[in-house]
C-alpha cells in the first residue's frame, strides 16, 4: 500500500476503535475496492461490519479472508507463523459471527 493508503487504513482503524463503525465500514470499503485481497483491510472491514450490526456481511468477509489466507504459500518460517496466527484470528471471528446470527 502507498503512504496515502496506509494513512487511510489508519483512519479506518481509528474510526472502528472509536466505535464509529458505520464510518469505518465506509472507509474500509473504499480501501477494499483498491486492494480487494488486502488482509488488514478485509479483517478491519469484517470487524467494522459486525460492529455496525451487519453480521451476515461480516461473516461473508471473514470467510473470504479465510479463503485468501488458505491460498497463500508461505516462503519463510516467519511468513508461515504470521499466516497461522492470522488464520486463527479469522477463524475466531467466524465463530463469533456465526454465534451472533
Amino acid at each position: 500500500m502507498s503512504d496515502q493508503s496506509d494513512s487511510a487504513l489508519g483512519q479506518a482503524w481509528h474510526a472502528h476503535v472509536a466505535g464509529r463503525d458505520d464510518s469505518a465500514v465506509e472507509e474500509f470499503r473504499k480501501l477494499a475496492e483498491k486492494s480487494p485481497n488486502d488482509v488488514d483491510v478485509l479483517y478491519g472491514l469484517g470487524l467494522a461490519l459486525r460492529g455496525a450490526g451487519q453480521k451476515e456481511e461480516a461473516l461473508a468477509v471473514f470467510n473470504r479472508l479465510l479463503e485468501i489466507l488458505q491460498s497463500v504459500n508461505p516462503e519463510s518460517d516467519d511468513e508461515a507463523n504470521r499466516l497461522e496466527i492470522l488464520t486463527r484470528m479469522v477463524n475466531q471471528q467466524i465463530q463469533i459471527a456465526q454465534r451472533s446470527l
